[in-house]
């Protein structure tokens, strides 16, 4: 249905007029059949919509229902699985904060106090059912007559996880998103609605939003990297709300506690001045061309910088002090505006805070190759350009392997300039280092295709010491390195590594994969891993097997000395019966000693025969022969298994 145009009825409530459309949907003046009035969203989906988006929004719905109804537009009714799905809930009659503040100014004294312990109340609500908001904003609190509601929980999460959205799109309003939501990959928590709340506080008692307008680029480095200005908020609310503005989740209170704060239970945090954080006391900006020396210095390890260079250049010399430093997410910040304010390098400042949360050895190569690109790429104090990395892997004794090299990694790195000889692009990104990157990327997803495959017949072989293969693992990352710097050097180990024998040679992997090279490096990496366990399989057999016999011929040397014990009491018992039948007064010791004398007899003949040491058991058999029977029971399992996965492994790498 397309979102332009709105049905007359649905669910059996009738649409009276749209009231307000935003990126999510369109918000109507319902009736339901009793006369009452009720506020309708009709969600603008399409062909194209992810249909993940009704079951998620399906539970989101069921969730919002449980939100206790008070401070909150309470949710009467909904249809997920509607072709435009719907939700209704309680028409709150009165203007949104927005409006509110736009006609009437800023709120203060108890206005702002009673707002302040309403959102917070309706946040405690939201959160104690399991539901995040993620859109909070002075748009979605209506102001009724009985005090402010909170509107809109619930139904950002499934267009955020489910809909058609590129890669750099984010859910939410801008001046009201945590640091958090702007970045890939970030786990979300109730924590970021705090901060959303935060937000909303300083634009009731301001009139503005935390950050000033400007550009996006502008406003996305100031939510991550700036210090908010809370200053126009009053003493008791001013401590309250830095806390929950805070760049760092954990910092931020949760809305119960935010609550006590708020109403005195707990006790609130001190003042501060609203000051750029130290060591950078109050940083001037600089244009954005030109770099400036002087201002305030960064300090790094013990040392003051003034020059963005000469910090660069000492983070190359101190890799574990550096990436040290980039963990702390304060330190990032003060780099952050550092860079920006006082030296004009935006891009690497608006990134560094972002590229530490997720990974500071990362964060440290990025921010590396932005400063000093003149300079060779390094990687834990390694020379990372690619004639210094193929000698390495060149000179290595087995499998070659260079901690810390990811393709994230590898990726940063070649944005230095080029230092390769015989290269014609000095001075510039080096051309065959960014094609060594993208091949690095392809051989590694390709890699973990193959390893998606063969990784449930793998993960069954845990107690033979193989296992799943992990494509990030340093093993494996060596490998392919070696592939694509090394090819011949690769395929002399790729013989050596697939030479399978025993009765397993038949399922071996080929040696080599045609196709484009990345994407057949990433394939045979894997196969030197089935080849591993294919062999270490066929060595425990060998092992298993001739211990197996020996059980056997155990077992069967005891059954015939068994059989000859029983032979000898026979032909004992029938001489004594018969000398008994023929002398009638035979005395007892003479029979009992007929009876013996063959037994006797047999004992002396297998002592001579087999010695008294032969007879026993061997010491392992005494020990293991249940283990050595649980043994190969369960080798035989694991081989018919085997198989089976392997030869679907194969139909399906290999459409055979």
């Amino acid at each position: 249905m397309s979102p332009t145009s709105a049905p007359v009825e649905v669910g059996g409530y009738r649409l009276l007029k749209e009231v307000g459309r935003g990126g999510f949907g369109s918000v109507h003046l319902g009736e339901d059949a009793r006369g009452r009035r009720v506020a309708v969203k009709l969600l603008h989906v399409g062909p194209g919509t992810d249909p993940r988006f009704f079951d998620l929004f399906a539970r989101e719905v069921e969730a919002a229902r449980r939100v206790r109804p008070f401070c909150v537009a309470q949710v009467l009714d909904a249809d997920p699985k509607a072709a435009q799905p719907w939700i209704v809930s309680e028409l709150v009659d009165g203007p949104t904060l927005s409006q509110d503040v736009r006609e009437n100014g800023p709120r203060t004294g108890t206005d702002l106090d009673r707002l302040a312990v309403s959102t917070a109340t309706a946040l405690s609500a939201i959160h104690a059912a399991g539901v995040v908001h993620r859109d909070l904003k002075p748009g979605n609190i209506m102001l009724a007559a009985d005090g402010p509601r909170v509107i809109d929980f619930g139904i950002a999460r499934p267009f955020e996880e489910a809909t058609s959205l590129t890669a750099s799109a984010v859910i939410g309003t801008l001046q009201y998103m945590a640091p958090e939501q702007l970045e890939d990959g970030a786990r979300l928590t109730p924590a970021l609605d705090v901060y959303a709340w935060g937000a909303v506080m300083v634009y009731a008692a301001t009139g503005r939003p935390v950050f000033g307008a400007g550009s996006q680029r502008a406003l996305v480095k100031s939510v991550l990297v700036d210090t908010p200005d809370c200053s126009a908020l009053p003493d008791r609310l001013r401590g309250i709300v830095e806390r929950c503005l805070s760049k760092e989740p954990e910092e931020r209170p949760g809305a119960r506690e935010l609550i006590d704060l708020l109403t005195g239970a707990s006790e609130a945090p001190a003042v501060t001045q609203a000051v750029s954080p130290a060591p950078v006391a109050k940083l001037v900006p600089a244009p954005v061309t030109a770099r400036t020396a002087g201002g305030p210095p960064l300090w790094f390890d013990g040392s003051g910088f003034s020059d963005p260079d000469e910090l660069a250049e000492a983070m190359r010399e101190r890799w574990g002090a550096a990436v040290a430093f980039l963990a702390q997410p304060r330190q990032c910040r003060v780099l952050g505006s550092w860079l920006i304010d006082l030296h004009g390098r935006e891009q690497a400042g608006s990134l560094v805070a972002a590229d530490a949360r997720a990974d500071p050895e990362l964060a440290l190569v990025r921010l590396l190759a932005r400063l000093r690109p003149d300079l060779p790429p390094l990687l834990r104090g390694r020379d990372m350009t690619l004639t210094a990395l193929t000698g390495r892997i060149r000179a290595a004794q087995g499998l070659f392997l260079e901690e810390g090299v990811t393709v994230e990694v590898v990726e940063a790195l070649s944005g230095h300039h080029c230092s390769e000889p015989g290269h014609d692009c000095h001075g510039f990104p080096c051309q065959g280092y960014r094609e060594f990157a993208s091949d690095l990327g392809t051989a590694a997803r390709s890699a973990e295709r193959a390893a998606q495959r063969y990784n449930p017949w793998l993960s069954g072989l845990d107690w033979i010491g193989s296992g799943p293969v992990d494509p990030t693992s340093a093993g494996l990352m060596g490998q392919l390195l070696t592939a694509l710097l090394a090819p011949q050097l690769w395929r002399g180990r790729m013989r050596r590594s697939s030479h399978v024998v025993g009765r397993w040679a038949e399922l071996a992997p080929a040696t080599k994969v045609s196709g484009d090279p990345a994407e057949a490096a990433g394939v045979e990496a894997v196969h030197i891993q089935v080849s591993l366990a294919l062999t270490e399989l066929s060595e425990r057999e060998a092992l298993t097997r001739p211990r197996l016999e020996e059980l056997r011929r155990f077992g069967r040397a005891g059954t015939r000395e068994a059989m000859s014990v029983v032979v000898a009491l026979v032909v004992g018992l029938t001489l004594s019966s018969l000398l008994n039948l023929s002398e009638a007064n035979t005395p007892d010791e003479l029979l009992w000693g007929l009876v013996l004398a063959p037994l006797v007899l047999q004992q002396v003949v297998s002592w001579s025969l087999r010695g008294w040491r032969r007879r026993r058991p061997p010491e392992w058999v005494v020990v293991e022969a249940d283990g050595v029977q649980a043994t190969v029971l369960r080798l035989t399992e694991q081989l018919e298994h085997a198989q089976a996965q392997l030869d679907l492994s194969y139909q399906s790498a290999f459409g055979r």
